[in-house]
């Protein structure tokens, strides 16, 4: 547990940090979104089987290996274009680039399917492990990187319409999903009896969803008056009975997204996506309610803004 709190604490002072410079240096928000997509992504095709993980590869010195499985078995053609998908669309400004970015990885993975489908010969390379690779891994592969790449990029999206207050738009949603997750996890660890899933999630309770839940709009409210107070350097007027709905709903929608990936790790009999946050897994593992609550906050925001500068 301690691990798992230090390593979240300067995970979060880096973000904040990020964030507060975002007035000056708003790349930084784009340049962290990519790193964080092309992390996940990557930390997806290894538990698909689709990459091998570097750290596996270094402790039996078989860094040769892995080239010849990436280059000579020619699965680079997903792994690499799809590493490139994740970060170069973040750092897109374009529109029109955005879309072509697109079109072009769109255009490459089935094209990649088809070539896989043509020759039975050819199939039989890509072995890794017990597992071969098959058209559903290509759709799973790619509607996944879609997933993850539309809602993270919310997050830049969020900052550009917030203006002047963007980066606070950010922090809603990081706090929504993260103190919810905060309090599900101390509330399930004390109060939890009744499962909630537990064929998804085995340690999930309803109790520490309903503990999440009230422990997000809390420390959200104490936020929104931190905001308030020139925190960033700004006034703004929150509006709190819309500022609590979206948290409490958010709660529950960041649970929606947990599970949902619990679901796609226990499909590959993982029981974390990586391990380069020590206490919480992997990137996908920390962001994965984040991906679910990014797109409802920007909704919101969009249509039912409870914030004025």
């Amino acid at each position: 547990m301690a691990t798992r709190c230090v390593s979240g604490i300067i995970g979060a002072v880096f973000i904040i940090a990020i964030l507060i410079c975002n007035q000056s240096f708003p790349i930084l928000l784009n340049i962290l979104v990519a790193i964080i997509c092309a992390i996940s992504d990557y930390e997806l095709f290894c538990v698909m089987g689709l990459a091998i993980p570097l750290k596996k590869s270094a402790e039996k010195g078989k860094f040769k290996d892995l080239k010849v499985y990436i280059f000579r078995k020619k699965i680079y053609i997903l792994t690499i274009s799809s590493l490139l998908f994740s970060i170069l669309l973040p750092m897109a400004s374009s529109k029109i680039f955005k879309q072509i970015l697109w079109f072009l990885y769109t255009i490459i993975t089935f094209g990649f399917a088809i070539f896989m489908a043509s020759s039975a010969k050819k199939q039989k390379k890509f072995r890794h492990v017990k597992k071969t690779l098959k058209f559903q891994d290509i759709i799973v592969a790619y509607s996944i990187t879609a997933l993850i790449l539309f809602s993270l990029t919310t997050l830049i999206k969020l900052r550009d319409i917030g203006g002047r207050i963007g980066s606070f738009y950010v922090l809603i949603v990081l706090g929504i999903a993260w103190f919810s997750d905060t309090g599900a996890y101390f509330g399930g660890n004390f109060l939890g009896k009744q499962k909630l899933c537990p064929e998804i999630s085995p340690k999930k309770t309803v109790e520490g969803v309903v503990s999440g839940a009230v422990t997000c709009v809390l420390l959200m409210l104490l936020m929104g008056k931190a905001f308030e107070s020139k925190l960033f350097g700004l006034s703004a007027q929150i509006n709190y009975i819309n500022f609590i709905i979206t948290c409490f709903v958010g709660a529950f929608i960041a649970v929606i997204g947990d599970l949902c990936f619990s679901l796609l790790k226990r499909s590959y009999n993982v029981k974390d996506f990586g391990n380069i946050l020590p206490g919480h897994g992997g990137a996908l593992d920390r962001f994965d309610s984040v991906i679910f609550v990014a797109p409802f906050v920007y909704f919101i925001l969009k249509n039912f803004s409870f914030l004025s500068a």
